[in-house]
């Protein structure tokens, strides 16, 4: 859960929602390709990878 509202950005309901349908599909997806343990690897590698990419979460303001 600390995940997605900081990949959605936090204080933005939006933002959350997207993230979470995001990491649910990766995660599922990952389960069927891999293993349910691999897909939860590969939505913490695409965090990771965002928030290299968009520091402030999905729906961020730039600056």
């Amino acid at each position: 859960t600390f995940m997605i509202c900081v990949l959605g950005g936090l204080g933005n309901m939006v933002g959350a929602f997207v993230a979470a349908f995001i990491m649910a599909q990766v995660i599922s997806v990952g389960g069927v390709i891999v293993s349910t343990e691999m897909g939860y690897v590969i939505a913490f590698v695409i965090f990771i990878v965002l928030m290299f990419v968009r520091p402030g979460g999905i729906f961020a303001r730039r600056a």
